[in-house]
């Protein structure tokens, strides 16, 4: 009958853990006797059972439970921190469009009670936007990056990053354990 490696390397851990009948215990060891590399590991396994089976048997510290819950607790606090800066941002930037159209009603009410103040705003924007036209132009590439689709790409992606992360957050802060979310 031809020697099979896999088969004997069952039996192997059952004959450890004196789980074999004596006949099959005679087996096993005959079987070995005809291959050294499964007698070497069957070896090795015994050395490694007896290291494990002298080794002390070591009791986890009494404030093991309560360091573990108390380590839970502290990232569901840090998770709940995190979603609400996340919610800030998201806020924040929800916020940029009401401020545009604010500031566009303000100049709107300003140039309809005073023209010449038209005339001071245009001349100040034309002049912050000629300093900045000639800081990217000076910068060179900058000026191909930072073209006009840009910025709102930049600012989808942030927003989509933050829609993210709030969901992420939200769902782990939604299977907290009620202990831990109270």
């Amino acid at each position: 009958m031809k020697h099979d490696c896999d088969t004997l390397l069952s039996q192997l851990s059952l004959d450890l853990d004196n789980l074999l009948s004596p006949e099959e215990s005679a087996a096993l060891d005959a079987e070995l006797q005809q291959c050294p590399g499964c007698r070497s590991l069957f070896q090795a396994m015994r050395r490694a059972d007896a290291l494990f089976r002298s080794a002390p048997i070591i009791a986890p510290p009494y404030d093991l439970s309560a360091a573990v819950i108390s380590r839970i607790e502290h990232g569901y606090d840090r998770d709940k921190r995190l979603l609400g800066l996340t919610l800030m941002l998201g806020g924040a930037m929800s916020l940029w469009p009401t401020m545009v159209l604010l500031v566009g009603v303000i100049i709107a009410l300003l140039t309809a009670t005073n023209p010449g103040i038209l005339q001071g705003s245009i001349d100040i924007t034309v002049g912050l936007l000629s300093t900045l036209h000639a800081f990217l132009m000076a910068v060179g590439t900058i000026g191909d990056v930072l073209s006009p689709w840009i910025i709102p790409s930049l600012s989808l992606l942030f927003s989509t990053v933050l829609l993210a992360l709030t969901l992420v957050w939200a769902t782990r802060s939604a299977l907290a354990p009620r202990s831990v979310r109270a």
